[in-house]
């Protein structure tokens, strides 16, 4: 269109891109990742006039969404949608901060579809605001740090969420406060969009859409969010998120953030299970966490059902483990077919 907007797609749709985002090079991201967890940071307030995200502040009849690139993802979408929204909200009953990601359905200048559906933190307190009749402050960042976006799908950090994301960035993290509402996001954000989700519950369809494992998802109803306020940096870049593409999984940005987690929860649950583990792997291919690679040095001829066990007992996503000794390469799809052959 003649706004001529950027946008950067699949940022995290590689292990190099993502290594990138942690600093470290490919081989040391799973040690990084864990380095991490076991630092936790917290966050601290900038002045809005110091803040990125508030460089162009639009608010009123200047609040138009179709001026954003919202796009078809997959070729049945039921609407153009923005892929990459992380949601801010504070539960109204514990005073905490909830994180998480959903996709924006557009529905006009100022309104959402968002899909809640799923078990989750936000639908939980969202449905007791319906019961009370509130309406839910809500704000979404759309184009952020790499690492928020495997921040906010994470649940292993207790607390306040917002925590999350500064302990996956291993640095304390800059939030400033939103404009239109009492909610705080990521200074250094691409664009937020401010606003609330109203009261009246799941009364309007959303998708169907693409899903992360590569099959669509039906229509559904879903709440309605309501923009008050679109922020952004002057030299905006629109972030997009490479999602389900059918037999190209591991080409999308899930799968490089989902391995990577789940290699470490692997690596731990072996540890804890006294396996001697060499390496992990999690290969791209069939979706996250689906399958599992795991090298030992095998000390008795039980340790690799052991092994299997521990990794089914503890990975709810995981459908098949691999285990071979340590001098097969498990990052290699030709070594292993060799193991599995030989």
């Amino acid at each position: 269109g003649p706004e001529e907007p950027e946008v950067v797609g699949a940022v995290s749709a590689s292990r190099r891109r993502l290594a990138a985002a942690f600093g470290v090079g490919e081989d040391k991201m799973r040690e990084e990742y864990m380095r991490r967890m076991a630092n936790p940071q917290k966050p601290f307030e900038v002045p809005s006039g110091e803040a990125p995200v508030h460089e162009v502040v639009l608010t009123g009849d200047q609040i138009d969404l179709t001026k954003l690139p919202f796009h078809v993802q997959h070729e049945y979408d039921g609407a153009p949608y923005i892929s990459s929204g992380i949601d801010f909200t504070i539960d109204p009953v514990t005073k905490r901060s909830n994180v998480g990601c959903r996709r924006l359905m557009l529905r006009g200048k100022d309104k959402c579809g968002f899909n809640l559906t799923a078990p989750s933190d936000l639908r939980q307190i969202y449905l007791g605001c319906v019961a009370r009749g509130e309406k839910l402050q809500a704000s979404f960042t759309i184009g952020s740090h790499p690492l928020d976006t495997m921040a906010a799908s994470f649940r292993g950090v207790p607390g306040d969420e917002l925590n999350a994301l500064a302990t996956f960035r291993g640095e304390p993290l800059p939030v400033v406060k939103c404009l239109t509402n009492d909610l705080y996001v990521p200074a250094d954000a691409e664009i937020v969009l401010e606003g609330y989700v109203d009261e009246r519950g799941y009364i309007d369809n959303e998708g169907p859409y693409g899903e992360y494992m590569g099959f669509y998802g039906p229509m559904h109803g879903d709440p309605v969010f309501h923009v008050t306020a679109i922020t952004r940096r002057r030299d905006v870049l629109h972030q997009t998120v490479k999602h389900g593409v059918g037999r190209k999984l591991g080409w999308c940005d899930g799968a490089p953030m989902g391995a990577v987690q789940s290699e470490a929860r692997v690596w731990q649950a072996l540890k804890m299970a006294g396996i001697d583990v060499v390496n992990v792997y999690v290969p791209p291919g069939p979706g996250v966490g689906s399958h599992v690679r795991v090298s030992i040095r095998k000390r008795t001829d039980g340790d690799a059902r052991d092994a299997i066990a521990a990794v089914l007992g503890g990975m709810r996503t995981t459908k098949h483990v691999y285990v071979t000794d340590d001098d097969v390469d498990i990052r290699s799809n030709e070594e292993m077919d060799w193991a599995m052959s030989s």
